[in-house]
């Protein structure tokens, strides 16, 4: 059986849409004939708050068993200052609240000249030691990094300059392609150094994976070794989703919409203002909708987000539920009427395509996507679902709100059905089998 090293800062305890896209990988590539090894942080790991002690650091780095699994929890220079539980927010890897006090302006100096290319650098000398150690240890024949964080990268260069192994450099969302910290843009020098680095990744790598088009596109210059494995959705995960339903029955009687994961905290920007203004406005034409719509918003969300709803006098009819476990996710997503989709209103062309979107598929409920120009308009548009509107016409969005309740309240709202071959091409279990082939291809 042959190995492959995970180096996933982002692993759970975690729970992003970068952290299911590498579990789900590593959850089927067994049955590929392969051997998954995750090294990661211990940064949100349950013993980090007594990371001081040497006993524990070195108990914490030493590889355990986690769902059939071998994990490498490699301590950090982070350890030793703030502090942050495993279900709190992590953000995208930039994605900040604007902090203009002379605290926030000297962290965003930090941010911007010391730390590069993320303030996760603190880990990579021990990762890069625990690495090597791995590879000689366990025979490793393939690494595998992911960005978000640009360090992840970085330590698959210098492991590729050190051993003889295959690198796959996994690209989930872009880099200095509409990258994810738009004050990346406003510093010639620190983007130099960025986009330096990123094509020093692209021409080291053995193979460069990409989750859309717009990526793919990008980096024409390296196309012999890029490979396109979109986001998807685990099977696994709905079959047990549907089994617990009933916790959500008395959901039934409510036109019910839902938006899972973060907003401004995954890409700067993003706002529910424009939905919630929407909502307002139908819910003041017509009253009647009013007291039979919930809407809930699983994830991370800003103090301002939480707020929002509350401010606008939306009351009870908008809960903020918080962090969820991924599977509670799905199950609001079974019961929901409505999927709720939003990106920021921008004149830049969107390279990426949301992570939610096969999980929303999966669910076969309709999608309300607040999407401007980019990659995952054009993904839903080719697929035919969605009701897509720009993400700040609030007139729109009131209209499309009611006709939707209007449905509902006929009878049911039709679902968008996609073909099982449509559908089933986006099964992790599928996309893991893509990236069996690219290793076996380049091995």
């Amino acid at each position: 059986m042959k190995s492959i090293l995970f180096l996933a800062y982002y692993y759970p305890p975690v729970n992003n849409a970068g952290t299911q896209r590498l579990a789900k990988f590593i959850k089927y590539l067994p049955e590929n004939g392969f051997r998954p090894i995750v090294l990661t942080t211990n940064y949100f790991s349950h013993g980090r708050e007594k990371a001081r002690s040497f006993r524990v650091m070195r108990r914490l780095n030493s590889g355990q068993e986690e769902n059939g699994v071998l994990v490498y929890r490699v301590s950090e220079l982070r350890n030793l200052g703030l502090r942050r539980k495993a279900g709190e927010r992590e953000t995208s890897g930039y994605a900040e609240e604007v902090n203009n006090s002379w605290k926030g302006k000297i962290k965003q100096f930090v941010k911007t000249w010391l730390t590069f290319p993320d303030a996760k650098i603190t880990w990579l000398p021990f990762a890069f030691i625990y690495s090597l150690w791995l590879i000689k240890k366990h025979k490793i024949e393939y690494i595998f990094s992911s960005f978000p964080p640009g360090t992840t990268h970085l330590l698959g260069l210098f492991l590729k300059k050190c051993a003889y192994v295959q690198w796959i450099a996994d690209f989930r969302d872009g880099w200095c392609c509409d990258p994810l910290d738009p004050a990346l843009l406003q510093s010639p020098a620190r983007f130099f150094l960025e986009k330096f680095l990123e094509k020093k990744v692209a021409q080291n790598c053995d193979k460069l994976l990409v989750t859309s088009q717009d990526v793919d596109e990008y980096f024409k210059d390296f196309q012999e070794k890029i490979s396109l494995i979109t986001n998807g959705y685990d099977q696994d995960d709905f079959d047990r989703g549907r089994q617990t339903l009933e916790k959500l029955c008395d959901l039934k009687k409510y036109f019910v919409i839902s938006h899972t994961g973060a907003l401004h905290y995954s890409h700067p920007g993003n706002t529910p203002r424009y939905f919630l203004e929407g909502l307002k406005k139908s819910f003041s034409e017509h009253p009647e909708m009013k007291e039979k719509t919930r809407v809930f918003f699983l994830g991370n969300l800003t103090q301002a987000e939480k707020r929002m709803a509350h401010q606008m006098g939306l009351g009870t009819r908008v809960k903020v539920l918080g962090l969820k476990p991924h599977l509670e996710a799905i199950r609001y997503r079974l019961a929901s009427d409505v999927l709720l989709l939003i990106d920021r209103p921008t004149q830049e062309r969107s390279s990426y395509i949301h992570g939610k979107v096969f999980e929303h598929l999966a669910s076969r409920k309709p999608i309300l996507a607040l999407l401007p120009s980019g990659a995952c308009r054009d993904f839903l548009e080719k697929l035919g679902v969605g009701e897509i509107l720009e993400p700040d016409n609030i007139h729109e969005i009131a209209k499309k709100l009611w006709e939707l309740f209007r449905q509902w309240q006929a009878g049911g709202i039709l679902r968008y059905e996609l073909t099982d071959a449509e559908l089933e091409q986006f099964e992790r279990r599928k996309l893991t089998d893509k990236l069996v082939e690219i290793l076996e291809r380049g091995g």
